[in-house]
């Protein structure tokens, strides 16, 4: 855990410097491919604008729902107070896609498919950032590659009010380090998904839909070993319940626009 460099007189959050070099991660490789190898949409760096601000509101107010430690409407933009939540990222960045897509008439499932393969890359990187914060925290753990967190981080703190560790401890017990699973994990996703995008002919939409169902499967499987949710339903924690919705609308999905003939109603497209 490493929360902050400093820079002679400044200091600089690790945390998100990871999310502003995620944002990059996705664009910029979309934007070479699309230009170069896709299908030239008009697309330029302005997307990113348009997706990154309404990602981040939506990561945070995702967050500050499901930690109500947010005192006023300015802790929103406080970067010392909590982080972000991947899906409200996800749902507020789609909010910006869908405004800037619709406006430049490119397909809306295409476009998508041009971002998917590479949001796990960034998406990992988000993780390294969540690493260096030390949230998204596993439980106790005797394996030889668990960390311990010092006595200033989420787990920490957890350990004490759980009555697992006392206060006058250096650091927590050792935990399983899950922000790192998720980064292996979605590193794992990345080849898949640009597999399909350079070598197999899918419906618009398809690379996107695999995205989804891939990242929840990860969330599902590996929200097991996470420490900083409660369970809420048949040893689920919330995120495994919304994963598993999400896991079965998006295969049926992605049979149906692939298998059943079924046409994929697009906005205006330039073809």
């Amino acid at each position: 855990m490493c929360p902050f460099i400093h820079i002679s007189s400044a200091r600089l959050s690790l945390y998100l410097l990871c999310q502003v070099l995620s944002i990059l991660i996705i664009f910029i490789p979309a934007l070479v491919y699309n230009y170069s190898r896709g299908s030239r949409y008009p697309v330029s760096p302005l997307i990113i604008i348009f997706v990154s601000l309404p990602a981040f509101l939506g990561g945070r107010i995702a967050y500050f729902v499901t930690y109500p430690n947010c005192s006023n409407i300015r802790d929103l933009f406080n970067l010392d107070i909590g982080g972000t939540y991947f899906w409200g990222t996800l749902v507020g960045g789609m909010l910006g896609y869908l405004t800037y897509a619709i406006s430049k008439k490119i397909p809306i499932l295409s476009g998508l498919d041009l971002l998917a393969p590479w949001i796990p890359l960034g998406a990992a990187m988000g993780r390294l950032g969540c690493f260096c914060a030390g949230c998204c925290w596993g439980k106790v753990s005797s394996m030889p590659w668990a960390i311990s967190f010092p006595s200033d981080s989420f787990v920490f703190n957890q350990q004490v009010s759980e009555g697992l560790i006392l206060w006058g401890a250096t650091s927590s017990l050792p935990v399983h380090p899950t922000q790192l699973y998720s980064l292996l994990a979605l590193m794992s996703i990345w080849p898949i998904l640009l597999f399909f995008l350079l070598h197999v002919k899918l419906s618009s939409g398809s690379l996107f839909f695999m995205f989804i169902i891939l990242y929840s499967s990860k969330r599902f499987i590996l929200d097991f070993f996470r420490a900083d949710h409660p369970v809420v339903f048949f040893h689920l924690n919330f995120m495994q319940c919304i994963s598993v919705v999400l896991i079965i609308i998006f295969l049926y999905g992605l049979i149906r626009i692939n298998y059943l003939n079924v046409s994929v109603p697009k906005c205006p497209s330039l073809d």
